[in-house]
């Protein structure tokens, strides 16, 4: 795949993505999508852990969402016969391995960010990095998602900035 559709395809899954949101086939497509072009990246770059990342990062969200959801139903379904109990505590327990997966899936695209921050803009590869990462962790009390969904946008602008190579570094 070449580098440019590689790219290109990256970022329209990403901004799928974004859009898609509150459609779930629309979200996937994007996904799938978005992973294509990850992976064309990391062929072109010669560096498997790009496509590692993102991946990582998805499969753990994906888990973490089914999970969370097959616990609460459970929960929910059960709890109308025992009085409410079960509902609750199903309820925290999903909510716990979701926000497990927030936090997997934050540290990946973190680490994605950074490892691509030597092709593209690398200050707002960092930013995004930083931004992945603490919004992971203040998901908790929803501040978070905002954060992500900055970074999300600031991912967008730093793979239409990358380079089909990396910069030679100055060496004396």
């Amino acid at each position: 795949m070449e580098f440019s559709t590689a790219k290109i395809l990256a970022i329209i899954g990403l901004i799928l993505g974004l859009v898609g949101s509150g459609h779930a086939a629309l979200a996937t497509i994007g996904l799938v999508i978005y992973l294509i072009g990850m992976y064309g990246l990391a062929e072109h770059y010669g560096r498997n852990e790009l496509f590692q990342y993102a991946l990582y990062a998805t499969i753990g969200m994906i888990i973490a969402i089914i999970a969370a959801a097959a616990i609460i139903g459970v929960g929910v379904l059960t709890g109308t016969f025992t009085h409410g109990f079960s509902i609750s505590a199903s309820m925290v327990i999903g909510f716990i391995i979701l926000y497990i997966g927030v936090l997997i899936a934050g540290k990946y695209n973190r680490d994605l960010m950074q490892a691509l921050s030597d092709y593209g803009d690398k200050g707002l590869a960092n930013l995004s990095a930083k931004l992945y990462w603490y919004g992971a962790i203040l998901t908790i009390i929803l501040v978070g998602a905002f954060l992500v969904f900055i970074a999300e946008i600031l991912e967008v602008i730093v793979l239409a900035t990358l380079r089909e190579q990396a910069p030679a570094t100055y060496q004396p």
